[in-house]
């Protein structure tokens, strides 16, 4: 199963949630919003949410300052 994070494909051994896959690329869930083809999943959602063969990843990060 393939999977791309922001243009970088990822081939994983089997079906995975979002959230599990964020914490096996070392990501926080802190101050981020994830797309995943083109569409928001909410946080809620991320437990439960399985990547499907081909899913693409936008990983979007809060910043402060203006």
């Amino acid at each position: 199963m393939e999977v791309t994070l922001n243009s970088k494909s990822y081939t994983l051994d089997a079906p995975i949630t979002l959230s599990a896959f964020l914490e096996k690329m070392a990501i926080s869930g802190e101050g981020i919003a994830v797309a995943v083809n083109n569409k928001v999943v909410p946080r809620s959602q991320w437990s439960s949410f399985m990547l499907e063969d081909g899913a693409r990843l936008i990983i979007i990060k809060a910043v402060c300052g203006g």
